[in-house]
């Protein structure tokens, strides 16, 4: 369906650290897709280790976003134009083998978005969650947080779960948050920085440590959200029986080798599992968590920053040390909204 042209401010990155923009004018959406003006984008771990070196050529990263619809294509009907949607960073198609019996990640027609630092964007109808009447910064945790829901059900937090989380970042503090909510008798945080601990414990966790403070069984489940290094002190920390679900990635590309004495998880007849939220399966359930939860999590974006500002931004702001989770906000979608309204 041709529309008016609309200019659209992208931004692409390449490592290390180099940002540019580009106009891409956008002057037909498909079918099954809809326009949509750029709300929020949160800022990854993960993006950080494609800016910083993973990137060898200029791309996309922006995987954590939504915003305003503001056309809608032919053959669509869920969405309508003002409406707020979040962006899944990869929609399976749903009606394939693997999808209609419950195995989503094995498809083979996923579509993966990563537009969340273009200021106007096509997505198909099936990549957009309803996140009406969500707080628009909010749009940059629901992916996280979809992630966290993800590796909890990989963990089958149960009440009475005495859970220790590594990594406090953002997902490993919603991680938390999570199984507080689910009843776990005790969540306890381990991460190498304190600057989250004041937080964590204000979500209810029972005590934050660093790394090699605590040598006892404190956990039956235990979630790392740190890189794979860190297993070798979990395992310490496990109790017989336990299971450890990992989903940190390495801040490096280079050691992706962990050794520890796995006799003692031997001993302890214990499990270790991996959890990879692609695609992501709990956005949903991601933007019901936002709404009911939002006093507490919206504590967790430390740092918003003008859309209009990425391409002067610094190494050292993206790396702060009291930065938790940074949130880009196109605050002209805003204001457009408030126009049409």
């Amino acid at each position: 369906m041709d529309i008016t042209p609309v200019q659209s401010k992208n931004f692409l990155f390449k490592a290390p650290y180099r940002i540019k923009e580009e106009i891409e004018t956008i002057s037909a959406i498909p079918s099954e897709h809809y326009l949509i003006e750029l709300e929020a984008c949160g800022l990854c771990h993960s993006d950080l280790l494609w800016m910083a070196h993973r990137s060898k050529d200029w791309e996309k990263i922006g995987h954590e976003f939504g915003g305003k619809v503001r056309h809608c294509g032919d053959n669509t009907s869920k969405f309508q134009p003002g409406q707020q949607v979040a962006v899944k960073n990869a929609a399976p198609c749903g009606v394939c083998d693997h999808c209609t019996v419950g195995k989503a990640r094995d498809c083979g027609d996923v579509i993966v978005n990563k537009s969340g630092f273009n200021q106007f964007f096509l997505a198909h109808e099936r990549s957009m969650v309803d996140a009406e009447g969500l707080e628009g910064s909010l749009l940059g945790l629901v992916e996280p947080l979809g992630v966290a829901n993800d590796v909890l059900k990989a963990a089958q937090i149960r009440p009475k779960d005495r859970v220790t989380i590594y990594g406090l970042g953002a997902i490993g503090l919603m991680a938390g948050w999570l199984c507080i909510q689910k009843g776990a008798s005790g969540v306890y945080g381990c991460a190498r920085s304190s600057k989250c601990f004041d937080l964590a414990e204000q979500f209810g966790f029972k005590k934050c440590f660093k790394p090699g403070e605590i040598n006892e069984t404190i956990s039956n489940k235990i979630l790392v959200f740190a890189p794979p290094g860190t297993l070798k002190d979990a395992v310490t920390l496990l109790m017989n029986d336990g299971l450890i679900v990992i989903a940190g990635l390495n801040d490096s590309d280079w050691d992706h080798w962990v050794p520890f004495n796995f006799e003692s998880l031997i001993f302890k007849r214990a499990s270790i599992i991996g959890a990879f939220g692609y695609p992501n399966l709990f956005f949903e359930d991601a933007v019901e968590q936002l709404k009911s939860g939002k006093d507490s999590l919206r504590q967790i974006i430390t740092h918003q920053i003008s859309f209009s500002n990425t391409p002067g931004l610094k190494e050292e702001l993206l790396q702060s040390p009291d930065c938790i989770k940074a949130v880009f906000i196109n605050k002209q979608a805003k204001q457009n909204s408030e126009v049409n309204a």
